[in-house]
């Protein structure tokens, strides 16, 4: 599996790869079929690769992951078959995660939802497209990945579920989905603020205002802009603020 909801890494193939080798498959299997020129720009920079190195680093990715899952089209692009992605799993499962209306039939209801929608959260490990290497990842910030479009979808997924578990009286599995998603995207204040919200409510103060505090440090570490003051106004109405919140998702 591509594991992008977190730590970047390529496992369960039975063998180690290298740095260089992850990069390639992850560029592959977050960007989708890639050129010689949009691999060598991605993983090198654009730097002069020969073709004798280029075609060992194919070689060696075909003997990790197996030569039939790494494929050049007739269009002379590269790309992986039967490759599980874990993007694509979330989206999968997030997609399955539908509520039928009052008066169907023989159909999974908002419980179903969530389960599915908990699954899809699951998959998360840590921000986004995480790596600590920067040589063959240049990739990853020059405009071959969509960190922003994931990063909507885990967001949306996490208050989506965490509003269907408060709609079935279940508080606890709408923290876990907010916290988990504020794993993978710490910066978004629509999932601090119904976290804080959830918090005030089952009477955890001193929870919401740690969660506050972390969330504007991580805000300010980013350099994003001066966190708002909303979470933080919310905090200091109280309890009957945060009910208002949950009543309103």
């Amino acid at each position: 599996m591509i594991r992008l909801l977190g730590p970047v890494r390529v496992d369960g193939f039975g063998s180690t790869m290298t740095s260089q080798q992850q990069a390639m498959v992850a560029m592959l299997g977050l960007h989708g079929p890639c050129s010689r020129e949009q691999l060598i720009d991605g993983l090198w920079s654009g730097r002069a690769v020969s073709a004798s190195r280029f075609a060992n680093i194919l070689a060696d990715i075909r003997g990790a992951i197996g030569r039939r899952r790494l494929v050049q089209n007739r269009d002379g692009r590269y790309e992986l078959i039967d490759v599980v992605v874990d993007v694509e799993r979330f989206v999968e499962l997030v997609e399955g995660a539908t509520v039928p209306p009052p008066d169907a039939v023989d159909h999974p209801g908002a419980q179903d939802a969530v389960d599915r929608l908990e699954q899809a959260i699951g998959l998360i490990e840590g921000p986004i497209l995480d790596t600590g290497h920067r040589r063959f990842w240049s990739w990853l910030d020059d405009g071959y990945h969509r960190r922003d479009e994931i990063e909507r979808l885990v967001v949306s997924a996490g208050l989506r579920a965490a509003a269907l578990a408060l709609g079935e009286h279940q508080p606890q599995r709408a923290r876990w989905a907010c916290e988990r998603c504020l794993v993978a995207v710490p910066h978004d204040e629509r999932l601090v603020t119904t976290l804080v919200g959830i918090h005030l409510v089952q009477g955890r103060r001193a929870a919401a205002a740690e969660l506050i505090a972390g969330w504007e440090q991580a805000v300010r570490r980013l350099g994003l802009c001066e966190p708002s003051s909303g979470p933080r106004n919310l905090l200091l109405v109280g309890g009957p603020a945060g009910r208002d919140l949950l009543e309103a998702l």
